[in-house]
């Protein structure tokens, strides 16, 4: 949240009003006027900000540096933290008072979404739970759909990184949001997550939120706020969504189905490939122990791929034939002298 990065660094983050924010942005696409980047779009009505978005595209890790050296030239940049590819700056404005740059590096591919993500606040995250009713995972990836296998997330499938595709599968005009939600309010925002046609009361019921979600109900003030808002729309109370099922995202996508197949099936010959051979079971024909028993498995699946363990008749004379084939092995290599 707003200036707790340089915060942590001993820097006193200071709240700024519209006017200085403005400064600040044109300050920013100054420095950046030869880079392909994005400042996140905030609220019309907000009247203060404790930091800002600034989206960048990258080509490495030298092109990142070149940039952090572009706004270190400016003499306001008093120092940063750290975090992966998010660079926080403190940004001088006052002997004593900084205000929090947040320069997010991203490659081409992710430029978009992660715009999105960081646009209007807690639009993304609002989008986030709709888009659970239906079975996809939204991220600054696109929309992606988890994998399970006997109650077990197995893995992910990247259904697409399209995200005018994404908005109209929810029911959302993408090119309104792209000029900015009509006046950028955030009641706007607000107005425009409720229209989805999978929009639910029960996805924002607080019954139904993990320990995870109260937390971020907490810290996030926008997400309690845009609760207490339904809360007084009266026609919710009576709003009936579309009936909704967790594998209905790959109705969408029927491509994919094949690969969500093969994660499956995968699953399923690990778990069939664990029963048969496991490291209890060696222990009870070979009476191996610790490191010993670690390096017998480890071998043992160099020989054999995971569908031959499944197919092997009998896995315990196997286990005492590759223990006998590694001994004579050992034998044959011994130096006598």
């Amino acid at each position: 949240m707003g200036g707790n990065a340089i915060i942590q660094k001993g820097f006193n983050s200071v709240r700024v009003d519209k006017n200085i924010y403005t400064e600040i942005k044109q300050e920013i696409e100054q420095i950046l006027k030869d880079e392909i980047f994005v400042i996140s779009p905030e609220f019309s009505d907000k009247e203060s900000f404790g930091d800002v978005d600034v989206i960048v595209q990258h080509n490495g890790s030298e092109h990142i540096t070149n940039i952090y050296n572009k706004f270190i030239d400016t003499g306001k940049i008093d120092g940063f933290s750290k975090n992966k590819t998010i660079y926080s700056l403190a940004y001088r404005l006052d002997k004593d008072e900084y205000f929090q740059i947040d320069l997010i590096f991203v490659t081409e591919q992710n430029l978009e979404g992660t715009s999105i993500y960081t646009s209007f606040g807690d639009m993304f995250n609002l989008l986030g739970r709709i888009s659970k009713r239906i079975g996809a995972k939204l991220s600054h990836k696109g929309f992606e759909y988890i994998v399970r296998a006997n109650d077990k997330v197995v893995g992910e499938v990247i259904l697409t990184r399209d995200f005018r595709k994404i908005f109209e599968i929810l029911g959302l005009d993408y090119d309104y949001f792209k000029k900015g939600l009509g006046n950028g309010t955030q009641k706007e925002m607000f107005d425009f997550i409720i229209s989805s046609k999978y929009f639910s009361m029960d996805s924002f019921d607080s019954e139904h939120f993990t320990a995870r979600n109260t937390k971020r109900q907490k810290n996030r003030p926008g997400f309690s706020a845009f609760l207490d808002y339904i809360k007084t729309k009266e026609k919710l109370k009576f709003h009936i969504s579309i009936a909704t099922d967790k594998d209905d995202i790959l109705e969408f996508f029927p491509e994919k189905l094949d690969e969500v197949q093969k994660l499956k099936d995968l699953a399923e010959l690990r778990e069939e490939g664990s029963r048969k051979f496991n490291g209890k079971m060696v222990q009870e024909v070979l009476g191996l122990e610790g490191k010993k028993l670690g390096e017998f498995i480890i071998d043992f699946k160099k020989i054999y791929t995971l569908q031959e363990i499944v197919d092997l008749e009998n896995i315990e004379e196997t286990i005492k034939n590759v223990k006998k084939n590694q001994f004579l092995k050992d034998f044959n290599n011994l130096k006598i002298f």
